[in-house]
């Protein structure tokens, strides 16, 4: 009788707090693509939902709306009357914003205690050892 059970503990791979947070810094890129507005290549700004539902900032898509009345993306027709605030994406990208902010400051710290480390291990003239040259 064999015991073939899986420890889904024991099979995860462990990585260390440098991947980690290049894995986390990799994501928040790719979610900061995905919140910018595809006119300005910016994060969007007053983002608004067409009726398409598409994203883009409320003034990029109202310009488009009156030079042409096309979606920029998919090419349907767009009237200024129908573009709506978008709640939910405003709270998101705001919520991206305090997130970048945080992960930012994370790495200055890190970066000032290494570089406090470093001036630890460096030793002082008087931790020297004294040698006598014969």
């Amino acid at each position: 009788m064999t015991n073939n059970t899986n420890n889904t503990n024991t099979d995860k791979k462990k990585t260390n707090p440098e991947e980690e947070l290049y894995y986390c810094e990799k994501e928040l890129r790719a979610l900061g693509k995905s919140l910018e507005c595809c006119v300005c290549i910016r994060l969007m700004e007053s983002p608004s939902r067409t009726r398409c539902a598409h994203y883009f900032c409320k003034k990029c898509i109202l310009d488009c709306a009156k030079a042409n009345g096309k979606c920029p993306l998919c090419k349907s027709d767009v009237s200024r009357r129908e573009v709506k605030p978008d709640a939910m994406m405003t709270e998101m990208i705001e919520l991206y914003k305090k997130l970048v902010v945080k992960v930012v400051k994370e790495e200055e710290e890190d970066k000032e205690e290494e570089e406090e480390k470093k001036r630890r291990s460096v030793p002082y003239m008087s931790q020297l050892p004294i040698t006598q040259n014969t």
